[in-house]
């Protein structure tokens, strides 16, 4: 999370949680038993979510403070590997808001990059293709507020874009 000077925050999710940039706002996991970290062939040591919904507690969460005082009219990159064992649509990739009125999220299975201001029907989405089952991919969601558009991308191709948004 950060803008075009500088990086805010990184997680490498290498096998803790820490954010490895100059403020140390580490993650914070769910209190889920389906968060742990693996071995990986291609990236070794990985975070593994086991899903199950925000109430199952399989999640990381990002203190506040990461945003730095960020609201949804300003620009906000996320990017991340991501590698799906299973097609349940609504699970999230990320999800940032204050509830689920207003949030900023990805959904992988629908390809789904939205930003709601006031509920479902006032959201502004971005979606393309689902993204494939049992494979690594590069996910990387840009909210562009100076030229007002949400765009994803897919293993470095532009997957879907928005235009005209101003939450």
């Amino acid at each position: 999370i950060g803008d075009d000077i500088s990086l805010r925050v990184r997680y490498l999710f290498n096998g803790n949680f820490a954010d490895t940039q100059r403020d140390g706002l580490d993650g914070i996991p769910g209190n889920g038993s389906g968060v742990s970290f693996v071995e990986d062939d291609m990236f070794g040591t990985v975070l593994d979510l086991a899903g199950g919904g925000a109430n199952a507690g399989n999640y990381v969460q990002i203190p506040g403070e990461a945003f730095g005082g960020t609201s949804p009219a300003e620009s906000m990159t996320v990017t991340g590997w991501i590698y799906i064992r299973d097609d349940v649509y609504y699970s999230r990739f990320f999800d940032f808001g204050v509830n689920s009125t207003k949030n900023f999220f990805f959904m992988p299975m629908e390809s789904r990059a939205a930003i709601t201001v006031n509920g479902s029907g006032a959201e502004y989405q971005a979606r393309g293709k689902a993204i494939s089952l049992y494979e690594w991919h590069h996910v990387a969601v840009v909210l562009d507020a100076q030229n007002k558009t949400l765009t994803s991308y897919l293993d470095g191709v532009r997957l879907a874009q928005k235009t005209n948004v101003t939450p």
